[in-house]
């Protein structure tokens, strides 16, 4: 029960539905795993935790190795954010 103001102080019972629960399942961007810079759209699990990017420790890790195998560098300096 809430007292929503408009009642002379007295107390209405209101039933609020819960919020349908969303689907939590989204799709990773793949061309941002592993780029260097943080999106929070891929920092979970099911993409790789954005490939290490949100992690500053991880990220140089593997932005280094890229470079000593000579493959395409990361884009954007370690611990970058870009939530696009």
């Amino acid at each position: 029960m809430i007292d929503n103001g408009d009642n002379d102080g007295g107390f209405i019972e209101e039933n609020i539905p819960p919020a349908p629960a969303q689907n939590a399942t989204k799709e990773c961007i793949k061309v941002w795993i592993g780029n260097g810079a943080c999106n929070h759209e891929n920092n979970n699990l099911d993409c790789d935790w954005d490939g290490g990017d949100c992690c500053r420790k991880t990220c140089e890790t593997n932005c280094l190795t890229k470079f000593q195998k000579g493959e395409e560098p990361c884009k954007y300096e370690c611990g970058s954010f870009f939530g696009f």
